[in-house]
């Protein structure tokens, strides 16, 4: 019902049902009125069966209801496709549908898994079908993300008592600038990290449910391989191997067995090419380490591009093997150090540090890719000691909560709440000690 009333209502709806943005994508303002109506279905569907009878659940409830409700508007207001969506997903999508190039003459520059996906949608519907399903699956992702959040983190809160959990996963998550800014933009980084943190959850449960979510997170962005490497030097041989079957498994399909293997060629070259002929100008946002020396050397220095360029890939390479060299120290240690660490604290710690690795040496690192710091955020509230509670909430602000501006050298602040944050969050887990959490507890009370 929620998918398809809008769809219907939409087509046969009559004098019945109007629109305030027009009527070409007046199903995903519908969505609004179908995700209500279920809401309230499910909400005194529950009262009856008294299933919120406890305070936990009534919390449960009202943190997860904020989450639905104000991810909901954001997706029924952003009614428009923008750039990154238009001229990237969906036109790479119709120009595979024409036999055209995908990654020519579009913004698209993944692999193929997303286009394949939305030229066969295109195939049995049409292009405003297309965009609402995409905006339906992306508001079932925030919500999606919540409920991880909260399964991984409850993990956290065993020992302590903490019932507000499902409250503070839902301010941080509506706080979030660079979530408010994927949702804008119509980017997949929200279900990347949803791949990710199900790969995580299963780890140790399923290898092969966890192997899939890595390999289609691989599918989707490429970030994912670092998860692999990481796997294969921490002895987590079985969960490798699940991620490179599954992996050659979707390329196989992808290729018919290795039949077609155009639009993968086509796809290597872009990326070289895009790697190879990174812009001389930039905006401040893309925070990325090349961003800053961009400006220094081109616009500043007006060095000869050539010069400037080497110096940058200089710079690039050292900042690079340096990042790389932080997270094998800290994951190596974390093996071999406390005696104590129950092996999934160990898992999460190098979970969390792979992921602060992945934006650390992308090569663009724009505003909406730090919405995978709100694990990391989390993990250092219920981890860090509790000296480090200004320096949390210095990268909470930088991060989370401080806008998207273009001025230099103030643009890069959440770069810096990064580098911050990977710092506080222990290498070892740390047991008997006060917390940012605890600490904070005790100020409130």
């Amino acid at each position: 019902m929620l998918y398809v009333l809008p769809l219907i209502l939409n087509r046969n709806g009559g004098v019945w049902v109007s629109q305030t943005y027009g009527h070409l994508h007046r199903s995903v303002e519908l969505l609004g009125f179908s995700a209500s109506l279920v809401w309230i279905i499910a909400l005194y569907t529950t009262y009856k069966q008294a299933l919120l009878s406890k305070s936990k659940e009534i919390i449960g409830a009202i943190g997860f209801s904020m989450v639905y409700f104000v991810s909901l508007y954001m997706i029924t207001d952003y009614l428009d496709p923008q750039y990154d969506y238009l001229w990237g997903y969906e036109k790479a999508a119709l120009f595979l549908n024409e036999a055209k190039n995908p990654y020519e003459g579009t913004s698209y520059i993944y692999p193929p898994l997303l286009v394949q996906v939305f030229a066969s949608i295109l195939k049995i519907a049409p292009v405003q079908d297309l965009f609402y399903t995409y905006q339906v699956f992306q508001w079932l992702n925030v919500l999606l993300l919540y409920q991880l959040l909260c399964k991984i983190f409850q993990k956290y809160t065993e020992k302590i008592d903490f019932p507000f959990l499902p409250i503070l996963i839902a301010i941080l998550m509506m706080t979030c600038v660079p979530l408010f800014r994927s949702l804008h933009w119509q980017q997949v980084n929200i279900i990347l990290l949803n791949l990710m943190l199900i790969g995580f959850c299963y780890a140790d449960k399923n290898i092969w449910i966890s192997g899939l979510a890595f390999a289609l997170g691989i599918h989707l962005k490429i970030y994912p391989l670092i998860f692999g490497v990481l796997f294969l030097f921490t002895n987590r041989i079985k969960l490798c191997v699940s991620m490179g079957i599954w992996s050659i498994l979707i390329w196989v399909l992808q290729t018919h067995f290795l039949q077609e293997m155009t639009l993968y060629q086509q796809f290597i070259s872009s990326f070289r090419h895009t790697l190879s002929e990174m812009p001389s100008v930039d905006f401040f946002r893309n925070n990325s380490i090349r961003s800053p020396f961009i400006f220094l050397f081109y616009t500043l220095l007006k060095l000869p591009a050539e010069t400037a360029q080497t110096l940058i890939n200089i710079i690039v390479n050292i900042w690079r093997i340096g990042m790389i060299s932080w997270v094998i120290y800290r994951c190596y240690h974390r093996e071999i150090g406390n005696p104590y660490s129950p092996q999934w604290h160990i898992l999460a710690g190098h979970f969390w540090d792979c992921i602060a690795l992945m934006l650390l040496i992308s090569p663009l690192l724009w505003e909406h890719h730090f919405v995978h710091c709100i694990p990391l955020l989390l993990a250092a509230f219920f981890t860090s000691p509790a000296y480090n509670g200004r320096m949390w909430l210095i990268s909470l602000i930088f991060i989370h909560l401080l806008p998207t501006f273009d001025v230099f050298p103030f643009s890069y602040h959440r770069m810096a709440g990064l580098i911050i944050l990977l710092y506080i969050l222990p290498i070892y887990y740390v047991k008997d000690s006060e917390n940012i959490y605890a600490f904070m507890g005790k100020k409130i009370k």
